[in-house]
């Protein structure tokens, strides 16, 4: 059985960015929060690093799965947001 009619979104700081990911309403917020963290673990060059088989351990599926289950909480930890700017987000998707 389908039907058009989707669930009302209930997105709090514990929400994943998984989740986020896995709900066509959200996915540009989302993609957002992917991009910025991206940029911040994409770092080209990790100076503790020196072979290129601990390189290549840090993959783009790693660093995929780690940003899937991260809870939103995470980006303020990384500087990405503060705790106003997310909270303002996490409104705008809940009327979604």
């Amino acid at each position: 059985m389908n039907t058009a009619k989707k669930l009302p979104l209930n997105i709090h700081m514990n929400t994943t960015l998984g989740e986020l990911l896995s709900d066509e309403r959200t996915i540009p917020f989302g993609l957002e929060f992917k991009s910025r963290m991206d940029a911040f673990f994409g770092a080209p060059d990790i100076p503790d690093i020196d072979s290129s088989s601990s390189r290549e351990a840090i993959s783009d599926a790693m660093n995929n799965a780690m940003i899937a289950s991260m809870p939103l909480r995470n980006v303020m930890t990384f500087g990405l947001y503060d705790k106003e700017e997310l909270q303002k987000i996490i409104d705008q998707l809940n009327t979604l």
